[in-house]
């Protein structure tokens, strides 16, 4: 009887250590789940935002690099306008803000107004 005694209390022993086993497997698991997915790259507010910023510029027509077709799809911008922009750009190579092409005559306020949304200036 003993004997028999012995035996219950050693299966009752493996059967904790088996099941503290388990539940320490699981809570170690879940800690490398949670750790891999912390340590996944996530681009910082600053890389976002520059991101954005790329995006952004790719998206509006680029006053220092767009062609004739470009220039006249846009409202306001017609034949004339838009030679005068290219004519000034292969001369002096570009502008450096939006607010040139009124300083220098090649666009009117309302013009500027309509298009500003639409267009940026930067040298690629």
């Amino acid at each position: 009887m003993e004997i028999q005694g012995r035996k219950k209390l050693i299966i009752l022993g493996l059967v904790l250590l088996g099941s503290l086993c388990f539940g320490l497997g699981t809570l170690w698991g879940t800690h490398l789940r949670q750790a891999d997915q912390e340590s996944v790259a996530t681009p910082s507010e600053s890389e976002q935002a520059a991101d954005g910023e790329k995006q952004q510029e790719e998206e509006l027509l680029n006053l220092n690099t767009a062609d004739y077709e470009a220039l006249t799809s846009l409202p306001g911008i017609g034949d004339s306008t838009a030679r005068k922009i290219l004519d000034f750009r292969s001369e002096y190579g570009g502008f450096n803000e939006l607010s040139d092409l009124v300083a220098l005559d090649l666009l009117t306020e309302k013009q500027l107004k309509d298009i500003q949304e639409k267009v940026t200036v930067f040298f690629p």
